[in-house]
């Protein structure tokens, strides 16, 4: 059965497979609410080509969420560039999300972390 409309989550990728771990671990958290999530690295595997391969092949839509901060060249360049080659010529709907940047939810999160960090250093 064809999904019409799937996240492709788009990360940098690291050697760290720590980082790697933390990525699938918010796109399964991801899953829970979206449905059905691909998870594509700049540098590692799978490679964004590899996901956006698999995303395009099981759906009519897909909907390219960059987990970045920022909207500098990997996401305005290499990210797209990677995405457009594959769906070129396929027919298929791309639509890519903003990266983080200054999302309330994203200021939210790094106040708690302050505090998070402050609550630390008054107990040590």
């Amino acid at each position: 059965m064809k999904i019409l409309t799937v996240l492709l989550l788009v990360a940098h990728g690291s050697k760290n497979e720590k980082f790697n771990e933390m990525v699938l671990r918010v796109a399964m958290q991801l899953k829970r609410k979206a449905g059905k999530v691909y998870v594509g690295f700049l540098l590692g595997t799978p490679s964004v080509r590899e996901a956006a391969e698999k995303a395009f092949a099981e759906s009519d839509e897909v909907i390219v969420v960059p987990f970045f901060i920022a909207e500098g060249s990997h996401v305005v360049k290499d990210l797209k560039k990677e995405i457009e080659e594959v769906a070129k010529g396929s027919g298929k709907k791309v639509v890519f999300a903003k990266a983080l940047g200054d999302h309330p939810l994203v200021v939210e999160a790094l106040y708690q972390r302050f505090v998070e960090a402050l609550r630390s250093s008054i107990t040590s």
